[in-house]
């Protein structure tokens, strides 16, 4: 059996193992622990599990030829016995469930009495706190049985009594059955007219979905299962429709879902009802929602949009019925992007490495004919004019946006430019010294991206400066260089 003993919303296995009822704790995932004691008795018949006390915790109910016992659960899968209800008379087979319609779980059960081989069925019921004073017999039975159970069989809302005792030879049974009139009173036995083997287990259920329970057997000399119709209700047909639609069932049109019902009488004089079911095929209700940047469009089923907004479109199922799409689409803004313009916007193209101009924010990449580590190079760019754009990915929506600056670069022509070819800086990227050569420098200053000043070079001779910027941080700087005739700048890599 399965039952969450413990509390935890887990269903645990109980079973029966040498006379004893143990259960292993589900662990989850599939896994179990190591099997724990609950109680015993020399040969275990039978046991059920459910609430007999009312807090809601599945006790046990277990018997053997002779006693009929009980153990409550305290809530956390330990148990504690409570005195036997029959030390006397025991259980061939037992069920927990309220035969008297009071919301109590009673013990129905089926036995041997003590001393002799008369066989019956009785029960006890259950005053509401677990307690089995009173005895109920129901009737003897032909032979031995080794099932019973309780189930409401003709629909009048109480519960009748099903069990199986064999007859003379072990390769025949019988299947009988004692009606609930209520009031705790119980109607005489009555055959139900099936051959059968010997039944070892008796079990209900609606197979055939008609609103009555049927009766599953197993035939344990046969090595068989078969199942017994109840025709009580007998479903006839099974009409499906699409929704919206209409059906013609006992000359009246439908169109609610449903069991529909025609009352006849059978060669008995007794009343038989014809059951026509009445379905409707699945409307097919398909939702999504879908995220794009402002500057996408989607396709919904041929629809291009780029909106914010809910759409719909319907379909036809495979039924010929309508099926509806719902699309919730969510246009979001791209992020807001700019790049400052180069300061200047024209280069000799021997003016070397220039910084990037700043852009926002922050992270992006930068990209264009020309841009190399992270600044601009005229002479991989040649002579002409330039668009230098800087691109941002938001990392939250994944949007993106972008902007671009205008660079050009000309041949140089002037004194300027010619200044700007004699001076040279090495190594360049450089690790911390540097060497800058040309002719009558007046002043060297190293400066970040930005105009900060980092150092003051101080220049011993006007043709050949070393200076060192061991201790500053990784990265590009600029040089600016003044002479007689020039001010030249430099771009600096420090590594």
């Amino acid at each position: 059996m399965a039952k969450d003993l413990d509390g935890d919303s887990l269903i645990d296995i109980i079973g029966g193992v040498n006379g004893e009822i143990r259960w292993a704790k589900n662990l989850g995932n599939g896994t179990f622990g190591p099997a724990q004691f609950i109680c015993s008795m020399i040969v275990l018949n039978t046991f059920d599990i459910n609430d007999i006390n009312g807090d809601a915790y599945p006790d046990i109910v277990y018997a053997d030829g002779l006693t009929l016992a009980a153990v409550t659960n305290n809530g956390t899968g330990s148990f504690t016995q409570i005195p036997n209800i029959n030390q006397i008379v025991g259980a061939i087979d037992l069920k927990l469930t309220d035969l008297n319609g009071d919301g109590y779980r009673d013990i129905l059960f089926v036995a041997k009495e003590n001393g002799n081989l008369n066989y019956f069925v009785g029960w006890y019921q259950n005053d509401g706190l677990g307690n089995f004073s009173t005895f109920i017999f129901i009737s003897y039975i032909q032979n031995h049985s080794y099932t019973i159970v309780a189930t409401d069989i003709d629909n009048d809302g109480d519960k009748d009594i099903f069990t199986a005792p064999r007859v003379t030879s072990y390769d025949l049974g019988n299947l009988v059955w004692f009606e609930n009139l209520g009031s705790a009173n119980f109607g005489p036995q009555q055959i139900v007219n099936v051959k059968t083997g010997y039944i070892w287990n008796l079990y209900v259920s609606d197979i055939d979905n008609d609103n009555d329970n049927d009766i599953v057997i197993s035939e344990y000399t046969k090595s068989t299962v078969k199942w017994l119709e109840n025709q009580l209700n007998n479903l006839i047909d099974t009409i499906i429709i699409c929704p919206n639609d209409s059906a013609l069932i006992l000359g009246t049109w439908q169109s609610q879902p449903g069991n529909y019902f025609d009352t006849l009488q059978n060669v008995l004089g007794g009343d038989s009802i014809n059951i026509i079911k009445l379905e409707t095929y699945q409307t097919y209700f398909s939702a999504d929602t879908v995220e794009i940047c402002d500057y996408e469009t989607y396709n919904f089923n041929g629809q291009l949009l780029n909106s914010s907004g809910v759409y719909s479109t319907t379909l036809q199922s495979i039924n010929g019925c309508d099926s509806i799409e719902e699309l919730s689409l969510v246009v979001i803004p791209a992020p807001v992007v700019s790049i400052s313009p180069f300061t200047p916007d024209s280069v000799s193209i021997n003016a070397g490495l220039l910084a990037l101009p700043t852009a926002i924010p922050t992270g992006g990449t930068y990209s264009g004919i020309g841009v190399t580590n992270n600044a601009f190079d005229p002479a991989i760019a040649g002579l002409g004019e330039f668009w230098i754009s800087y691109t941002y990915v938001d990392t939250f929506t994944g949007c993106s946006n972008q902007d671009s600056t205008l660079i050009k670069v000309y041949e140089p022509l002037g004194i300027d430019e010619l200044e700007t070819l004699k001076v040279k800086l090495y190594p360049n990227p450089g690790t911390g010294d540097f060497i800058l050569t040309g002719t009558n420098l007046k002043t060297i200053q190293v400066k970040t991206l930005t105009g900060e000043l980092v150092k003051d070079v101080e220049i011993k001779a006007p043709s050949k400066v070393h200076f060192n910027l061991t201790g500053q941080a990784k990265g590009i700087y600029f040089v600016h260089i003044v002479n007689d005739d020039a001010e030249i700048r430099r771009l600096l890599i420090l590594m």
